[in-house]
């Protein structure tokens, strides 16, 4: 590997732990059912819910179908730009239809988020050939991640608490970080073996195959 391309994983690596705290710092988290209660019905806020729940099952299987293809950093970059657009929308929002678009959005950065953040911290760790690291360090990651998002929900709390919208000025903060990390992010090289590609509807079938499993059908 030429040096420069190792120097850019090595700053990836780095970086990574950064990238995962500001992913998970939803500093709305606390108050964005006061918030939506402000513009909507109950009825609506709980329709808004559903919207959400949806598209992340629509956009979870083909996210990571396009972070194996397409690649781990070009995915992190959309999941950052989505949430980005999510938070600028719950924001400015004061109508269902805003709400749902950024909900959408906000699926869209958990959806492409999930699995790829840690499948590219696994291969950046790989080709730099120090993958023995990485129980150590994504469990050190996990940690702050975890306290992270309690550090913002407290503070997303106690912002909240003069105006709900501060949580989100926060909350797009954030997200701006988070996506200017992605940006410095290098792809690693992939391993691709044609002989190995499945194609994406056999991908979906070979999941289906595991309802057959009495162990899910609890």
């Amino acid at each position: 590997m030429m040096s420069q391309n190792a120097e850019a994983l090595q700053r990836s690596a780095r970086l990574y732990p950064y990238y995962a705290l500001c992913s998970s710092a939803n500093f709305w988290q606390p108050v964005f059912f006061l918030y939506f209660i402000q513009y909507l019905s109950l009825a609506e806020v709980l329709r808004l819910e559903a919207v959400y729940y949806m598209a992340v099952v629509v956009l979870e299987v083909p996210s990571g179908y396009f972070s194996d293809v397409v690649g781990r950093r070009v995915t992190l970059i959309i999941s950052a730009a989505s949430t980005v657009v999510a938070s600028s929308l719950f924001l400015i929002g004061d109508s269902f239809s805003v709400f749902a678009c950024a909900q959408i959005a906000l699926a869209a950065g958990m959806a492409f988020r999930s699995g790829t953040d840690t499948s590219f911290h696994y291969d950046v760790l790989s080709v730099l050939n120090r993958e023995s690291e990485y129980d150590h360090r994504e469990a050190v990651v996990a940690r702050n991640a975890f306290a992270g998002s309690a550090l913002a929900a407290l503070i997303g709390g106690l912002v909240a608490s003069y105006a709900l919208h501060l949580a989100y000025v926060l909350s797009v903060g954030v997200a701006i970080v988070a996506f200017m990390i992605a940006l410095l992010f290098a792809e690693p090289p992939q391993q691709r073996v044609s002989s190995e590609r499945v194609g994406f509807i056999s991908q979906i079938g070979h999941c289906l195959r595991y309802l057959h499993q009495p162990a899910l059908h609890g």
